[in-house]
């Protein structure tokens, strides 16, 4: 294997040209960056190649004042460039070779030190989903299932809840109270502006959240693992709308639980038909 920093001497490579051009670093990640602006995703690398092309015409015009004696019959110049790279593992470095006029104003910089655990697809569940993971099955009567959505006790529904599973309820302390699911803790964030569309509703909701449920509570007597965590138990999360327990979910997952939103929160829930949580007595 030849060494990349060591002169190639085994191909006559400056016989296999017709002429060489020079491009610097930052001259080929600002071509790049151009590339990528006007839809081809593409390297410095690439960028490279295409200023080179450019250079190889200035000094043709330059020498021989003219561009004809490359041209077909149609009068055109064929040009071909190779693009060998992609953008994406140069990303930081495209900062640091080029200056900032070369980049839009960063908006929302408040976010950049928030909301930056993993989410996943598969860690949402719809309501309906939800409910057939959180509640058992009622045992036969007389040869028929009691019909799981049997309101009783100001809306509770009628089931056996699945020992493993403990819902992190977000919503206030007073609608907490008036009605919760079985296994259910409070972490009473209110009702807020969804905080995937409002900057400063993500920053201060996200610190609030990843302070009380996050990888510091972890011995937390209210949050913490002896409460949410253990062998075989799992976290549901559960607001009025589903953007909160996304949002906490995405925190317990970062602290190692195994954990899932309920999208939709509430609000789907009632929808659904699966109780009735607004209605008061």
């Amino acid at each position: 294997m030849y060494s990349l920093l060591e002169p190639v001497t085994w191909f006559p490579w400056r016989e296999a040209i017709d002429a060489m051009e020079e491009v610097t670093s930052p001259e080929a990640f600002e071509y790049s960056l151009d590339l990528c602006r006007n839809g081809l995703l593409v390297g410095p690398s690439s960028g490279m190649a295409l200023l080179g092309l450019y250079k190889y015409f200035d000094r043709t015009i330059k020498e021989t004042g003219t561009l004809d004696h490359l041209r077909n019959e149609d009068g055109e110049i064929p040009c071909v460039f190779i693009c060998c790279d992609g953008p994406f593992q140069y990303i930081h470095e495209y900062y640091e070779k080029l200056d900032e006029s070369h980049f839009l104003p960063i908006r929302n910089s408040e976010l950049r030190d928030v909301d930056p655990y993993a989410y996943n697809l598969d860690w949402e569940l719809s309501p309906s989903e939800a409910f057939q993971k959180i509640f058992g099955p009622k045992p036969l009567t007389n040869g028929f299932a009691i019909s799981p959505r049997a309101p009783n006790d100001r809306g509770k529904a009628d089931f056996y809840p699945l020992s493993t599973v403990v819902v992190l309820d977000l919503r206030s302390e007073d609608d907490f109270a008036h009605m919760h699911l079985p296994n259910s803790i409070n972490f009473p964030v209110g009702r807020t502006r969804n905080p995937y569309q409002h900057p400063p509703t993500m920053v201060e909701i996200f610190k609030l959240v990843d302070s009380a449920i996050g990888l510091e509570a972890k011995n937390d007597p209210k949050y913490g693992d002896d409460v949410l965590g253990g062998e075989h138990k799992v976290v549901f999360t559960l607001g009025y709308d589903g953007h909160m327990a996304r949002l906490a979910m995405s925190v317990l997952r970062n602290r190692g639980l195994e954990a899932y939103c309920i999208m939709g929160g509430v609000e789907v829930w009632e929808k659904d038909g699966l109780g009735p949580f607004g209605a008061r007595n």
